[in-house]
């Protein structure tokens, strides 16, 4: 499954609502129906900026960190009472330079799920301290971690392929933020359970991406 059917739905569904007249396309990532625009945030193409950090506990004050792309990995597994590893992924979304005329657009995220053990739920998370793409190991995943806002929650998903869930109202407004620049996202499983993760593809035709919505009225 590409990004050109989740579009081409949102286009026809838009189409509909608006009373069935015909969209005008446009160059990019964007279809237009009407007064409402759609636009798309695609995974940004350098494979370096999707993966996942592990954070490895060898004792209670000993550790260390290593870093793998371009797979968006979430996971725990334990040692002794030790993370190892606790996992955290992350991903670069390039948001297009949109204009919705200074009102929140509503944004909705797709994700694919490659494969999962146990029930690892989702949290998302604005990046909000990596503000170029030079971050350690360890900054990293730490800001994966405890970094705010929190654009989107998902529960575990028992089945892999594809699936959507909205964004915040917070997470609205980072895209917003960020229109034409990289939005950095971190994914983490928040439980405990020993073997359980879940992997999301973070590159290629079924890399993350995010819809947006917003009304083309000035």
């Amino acid at each position: 499954m590409s990004h050109r059917l989740p579009l081409a739905l949102m286009a026809l569904i838009i189409t509909i609502s608006v009373g069935c007249r015909e969209p005008v396309g446009l160059p990019g990532n964007r279809v237009h129906a009407a007064s409402t625009v759609v636009e798309t945030c695609y995974v940004a193409s350098d494979t370096a900026l999707a993966g996942h950090v592990n954070w490895y506990q060898t004792s209670r004050t000993i550790s260390y960190y290593t870093r793998s792309n371009p797979l968006i990995r979430r996971a725990f597994t334990d040692s002794a009472g030790l993370a190892h590893p606790l996992t955290n992924g992350f991903c670069a979304f390039e948001v297009p330079d949109f204009d919705s005329h200074g009102n929140i657009p509503s944004c909705t995220l797709h994700y694919y799920q490659s494969s999962h053990s146990g029930s690892a739920d989702l949290r998302i998370n604005h990046l909000s301290s990596i503000t170029s793409w030079n971050p350690s190991d360890e900054d990293l995943f730490w800001a994966a971690w405890d970094d705010e806002p929190i654009m989107a929650t998902d529960v575990a998903q028992g089945t892999d392929g594809w699936h959507t869930v909205p964004l915040t109202a917070e997470g609205c407004g980072v895209v917003f933020a960020c229109a034409g620049e990289k939005l950095y996202a971190g994914w983490t499983y928040r439980g405990g359970v020993s073997g359980t993760y879940a992997n999301v593809t973070g590159s290629g035709a079924n890399a993350p991406f995010i819809i947006i919505v917003y009304d083309d009225n000035e």
